[in-house]
């Protein structure tokens, strides 16, 4: 057996194995907290992000699983354990984001269990362009039926922008929102050759119909 052929096995064998961390999730715990006072953090969003390595040759960097949850009283979360992707994955890690109204995501934060955030000060027009920093940020393009785990977030980003939105511009980035957060659980129902209006209509209606 030559060299390249071992590394192969080995490589295929290392897959495999932790295929099976693949497959599950453990349930995320911690706490949001203000990280200027330590205090907790109450209804803020947390997105929790399962991502990792596919493929054997043409290894790909993608975004597997994703849930949220909102934090109580004491600023505190979890996610339950899920089960269900089975590709094989390596180089698995866990990100969460944490999203709260009038607060933002610090560029530094101490590495333990908890999500940190920070009171936000800036423009509104630094804040729209916070709001779209932070839809890509939690963006999992390949988390199947868990992406719809995605709309909590979304909703609440659309819902704050409708709040903020002054200008035309701000509004329609606003009602984008909307649209992106629709969409999540209900593609199929937002049609782009309907009239405008039309469109406008069911989107409202998804959002209404979905708190």
């Amino acid at each position: 057996m030559n060299s390249s052929t071992t590394r192969n096995l080995l490589l295929l064998a290392t897959i495999i194995l932790n295929t099976g961390c693949s497959v599950m999730g453990a349930a995320r715990t911690g706490q949001v907290l203000n990280l200027e006072t330590k205090e907790p953090i109450e209804r803020a969003v947390v997105v929790v992000l399962w991502r990792g390595v596919s493929g054997i040759y043409d290894a790909t960097n993608i975004c597997y699983h994703i849930m949220t949850d909102t934090s109580n009283e004491n600023g505190r979360y979890a996610t339950g354990f899920w089960f269900g992707f089975d590709a094989p994955i390596w180089s698995t890690d866990v990100m969460e984001v944490g999203y709260r109204e009038g607060f933002i995501r610090p560029k530094r934060s101490p590495h333990d269990n908890n999500v940190y955030l920070i009171p936000f000060h800036g423009t509104r027009e630094e804040r729209f362009a916070y709001l779209e920093r932070l839809l890509s940020a939690t963006t999992c393009a390949d988390a199947g039926v868990s992406y719809k785990n995605l709309y909590r977030i979304r909703k609440a980003i659309y819902e704050e922008a409708m709040k903020l939105a002054i200008s035309k511009e701000e509004k329609e980035l606003a009602e984008g929102f909307g649209y992106s957060a629709a969409s999540v659980i209900a593609d199929e129902l937002i049609d782009p050759r309907r009239p405008q209006e039309e469109q406008d209509k069911v989107v409202e209606k998804i959002l209404r119909d979905n708190p």
